[in-house]
């Protein structure tokens, strides 16, 4: 392994790109998962820890200003940030990263979807919360995604009426199985 001579050079390798690209580990060493409840996702709970310890802001800042359309594998993503929630460091900034996540950057509908269901709907700031519903009903209205319109009503729930344009496409699809099944699980009013 390399010997590195002063932090700065640990410090490069502090990012979030590096901590998403760290390989699957193999064997009893635990997995990726970091709500596993066979190893209790050692790995996942100890490498955001020291990256965000070591780091700092400039491994916030690296999350904050990572190019989501670089992201291959979509579980691995949720899990290493769902990873780097773990700290209360990243918990404090998401809200933040989430709102700079929305930018346009070219970012595929099938990332606004999980962004939105594994993230977004679980923020407590309303205004994260309302952007990324209004992009993603936007989304959702051009592209007709039963995925994206099944996450967001999940994530309205209730507050259904507030969005008349989504209300729109429910009904227009509302009999698809996953759309019938979420209107139902959520007590949603169509009429």
């Amino acid at each position: 392994m390399n010997s590195f001579k002063n932090f700065n050079q640990i410090s490069r390798l502090l990012t979030f790109h590096t901590l998403l690209n760290i390989p699957e580990p193999k064997g009893q060493l635990g997995c990726s998962n970091p709500y596993c409840t066979t190893c209790g996702g050692r790995l996942n709970q100890n490498y955001p820890r020291k990256f965000v310890e070591m780091g700092g802001q400039k491994f916030i800042r690296s999350m904050r200003n990572y190019n989501l359309r670089k992201v291959e594998k979509i579980g691995k993503f949720v899990n290493t940030v769902h990873s780097t929630l773990m700290c209360l460091e990243v918990q404090i900034e998401m809200d933040e990263i989430l709102m700079h996540w929305l930018r346009p950057q070219g970012m595929s509908l099938r990332m606004f979807d999980v962004i939105l269901f594994h993230f977004v709907r679980y923020s407590k700031d309303e205004n994260v919360r309302q952007a990324w519903v209004k992009r993603c009903v936007e989304l959702a209205k051009a592209k007709e995604d039963i995925s994206l319109i099944e996450t967001l009503l999940v994530v309205v729930k209730e507050r259904l009426p507030e969005y008349p344009e989504l209300k729109e496409l429910i009904v227009a699809h509302q009999e698809h199985p996953r759309i019938r099944k979420a209107v139902k699980r959520c007590k949603a009013e169509l009429l």
